[in-house]
């Protein structure tokens, strides 16, 4: 997979459809997503992430058999980029902002 530039990773992505979020992920907060796949592996992934002092939530994707790893909200710029170096060097490298 090839890695998106540092810039790029701070663009933030369209907003998903209403029907995709919970009733947690209030409307316009901006998240990172780290990774997307199994309830299992983001599950994982979740708690690696919370012992590493990240505040995570586990949202539902596009399909029902696949979950994604928020880190957030997020209030600014500043926040996202700390957080993306922070995520860096915790070995997610592909993290990117969303909005909810």
């Amino acid at each position: 997979m090839e890695r998106l530039q540092f810039q790029d990773r701070l663009a933030v992505r369209k907003p998903l459809r209403p029907d995709l979020t919970q009733n947690h992920l209030q409307s316009g907060h901006l998240f990172l997503q780290v990774i997307a796949g199994t309830r299992f592996n983001v599950t994982v992934a979740a708690r690696t992430l919370t012992r590493n002092g990240f505040r995570t939530t586990i949202a539902p994707g596009p399909r029902p058999d696949l979950f994604r790893v928020l880190i957030g909200p997020l209030n600014d710029r500043e926040a996202i980029a700390k957080n993306l170096v922070r995520l860096d060097s915790a070995g997610f490298e592909n993290a990117f902002v969303r909005r909810y």
